[in-house]
């Protein structure tokens, strides 16, 4: 999956190419070429494949090189180097084989008559190299790195102390190795895959006193209390607040500002701001609507109302998170201090994280997983029973 869209060399991706002109297109420059040289660490069909017609189609000099570090490089890759260097004399690919010292370049040097150009960076041959993963290369055509990397370039491809002609008894011998290799690599990518998981899940917020909270939360919503007090409390908050703030419009008058305020369930919003709310009404009616525009992703809408465009001073957490819960109570729940209050007697674990949106996307998934192992109906009934247990088991501790 693509998540930064970033330019690359195939497009955008999260492979990025620092400095690359809009109007390159790498197809394009490969079959007008003078000459082309690639030195990459690591060579795959998945990246071959991708400009392999655009080098059939040029008519200038070829010049390939990698490595079998790691055993990553493809044997049928390097047979197919090996089957066109044959065919065609312009094209030649070269192995590196010292031993003591790990091959691990990646450049691209393409000369056409408009220009001359060099890509370096850190991605390898491959699909992933070339948009998939996580890369960061430089373009240039500044004369002075394009003659030095072209130095470096031809030092090492004429050096037989260094490179080889590829043939075809070296992969002979080499695609047993890559064989084996193949079968470790995936023992060994889901070792990756399981710290990779267990890293970042310890890096999400999570409630500590995990059973003691859902036994606690479970025991309550089959109480008679709770049926008493709380179970039709619900819907009739909701249906009060989307009443005030004339939901989903939001074209909410003083009035209805002022009946919003007083809807002391969910949380008590501090009433020393309403004026000034009052004077930004229509940034903030504007900025509602899109808190609840379900098309644009949820960090993205968060991000404005709390810290962008729809930022209102003296509108906080609470307020907004209120009505979102009311909005959509499945995903979204209220944050307020009496929450906060009982979450942090169940040792409620909050890593750093850089913004009030990624820190509340936190605490609602956190919210809803609890709402479905307490069997809570909705994130209202979750409010309910922090807002009981603060009530009940902090509010007065200590008090005389």
């Amino acid at each position: 999956m693509d998540h930064l869209q970033l330019p690359g060399l195939l497009g955008l991706g999260n492979a990025v190419v620092l400095g690359l002109p809009t109007w390159f297109d790498l197809h394009a420059e490969i079959e007008s070429a003078k000459e082309l040289k690639l030195a990459t660490a690591f060579a795959h069909m998945t990246g071959w494949n991708k400009i392999r017609p655009s080098i059939e189609r040029s008519t200038g000099r070829i010049r390939l090189l990698t490595g079998l570090n790691f055993c990553q490089t493809d044997p049928d890759l390097l047979s197919d180097w090996l089957g066109m260097s044959r065919r065609d004399s312009r094209i030649q690919a070269r192995l590196f084989v010292h031993s003591n010292m790990t091959f691990h370049p990646k450049v691209l040097l393409i000369e056409t008559a408009k220009r001359h150009s060099v890509v370096v960076g850190s991605a390898n041959l491959s699909e992933g190299g070339f948009v998939s993963n996580i890369e960061c290369s430089l373009f240039s055509i500044d004369s002075g790195i394009v003659q030095e990397a072209d130095e470096w370039f031809e030092r090492l491809f004429g050096d037989n102390t260094l490179t080889s002609l590829l043939r075809g008894k070296d992969i002979d011998r080499y695609r047993p190795k890559y064989d084996v290799a193949k079968r470790k690599n995936k023992e060994i990518q889901k070792l990756e895959r399981d710290i990779e998981n267990h890293i970042a899940t310890c890096h999400q917020a999570s409630i500590i006193r995990w059973k003691e909270a859902v036994e606690n939360a479970t025991k309550f919503f089959k109480s008679q209390h709770f049926k008493n007090a709380y179970a039709d409390e619900g819907a009739a908050v909701a249906w009060e607040i989307k009443r005030a703030l004339n939901y989903p419009s939001f074209e909410f008058d003083r009035d209805g500002l002022e009946d919003f305020y007083k809807i002391q369930s969910l949380g008590h919003l501090v009433e020393i701001y309403k004026n000034r709310v009052w004077g930004h009404r229509k940034k903030l009616q504007a900025g509602l609507r899109f808190l609840i525009d379900d098309s644009i992703p949820i960090e993205q809408r968060l991000t404005e109302v709390f810290d962008g465009k729809y930022r209102v001073e003296g509108v906080g957490k609470n307020f907004l998170t209120k009505v979102l819960a009311v909005h959509d109570p499945l995903n979204f729940t209220v944050d307020n201090n009496p929450v906060s209050k009982a979450l942090k007697h169940f040792e409620y674990d909050v890593p750093p994280r850089c913004t009030r949106a990624q820190r509340y996307l936190d605490f609602a998934r956190v919210m809803k997983d609890f709402r479905i192992a307490s069997g809570a109906k909705n994130s209202l009934y979750v409010d309910a029973f922090f807002y009981d247990f603060w009530e009940q088991h902090i509010k007065n501790a200590g008090k005389t």
